[in-house]
């Protein structure tokens, strides 16, 4: 059903460029409608007609490459998800946690969560008083001041959860201060 919908508003769109052109009076509005509608609409219809092309081994080996980049988001175990899942359940640790540090060893940008925030993947070193340094992967929504100043050796402050050391929060406003 969909593809149906994706292929008439592609030919919607050419319909009204050709009408726009084509009519007595030429009708800027007609012609400048049916282009948006084509270019949003064509690239899609350029993708569906490229995948339906491939061989469903091709069309595979596309998706798992994907998948191994990015994680699947309906795979329970996948990176993305565990750092989507890991970055909503913040606010606790940080009204509760013990104080330490964390020393960025790795981090993955895992894209846009809205305007103002981005999902980012981390490997930190974490340290706390009365803990050998330990490694945590954790997820964090970032804002973009936050995103500029995120490499690997930074420091940040973080929030430990006193029931589990593998859940920590990054302290951003501490952390920016650092800088």
């Amino acid at each position: 059903m969909g593809r149906l919908i994706l292929y008439g508003a592609a030919v919607a769109g050419v319909a009204l460029v050709v009408l726009g052109v084509t009519a007595e009076e030429t009708s800027l509005l007609l012609i400048i409608v049916g282009a948006i509608v084509l270019l949003i609409t064509l690239p899609l219809v350029i993708m569906g007609i490229r995948l339906r092309a491939m061989s469903p081994e091709d069309r595979q080996a596309r998706l798992d490459a994907m998948t191994d980049r990015l994680g699947s988001a309906q795979e329970p175990g996948s990176r993305l998800r565990k750092g989507h899942k890991e970055a909503k359940k913040k606010k606790p640790i940080l009204a509760n946690g013990i104080d330490g540090t964390a020393t960025i060893v790795s981090l993955t940008f895992g894209g846009r969560a809205n305007t103002y925030h981005s999902l980012v993947l981390m490997e930190l070193e974490v340290s706390a008083p009365g803990h050998d340094p330990y490694l945590v992967d954790t997820g964090e929504y970032v804002s973009p001041a936050g995103t500029g100043s995120l490499a690997p050796g930074n420091e940040l402050v973080v929030k430990i959860d006193p029931s589990d050391p593998q859940k920590v929060a990054v302290d951003w406003d501490q952390s920016l201060r650092l800088r």
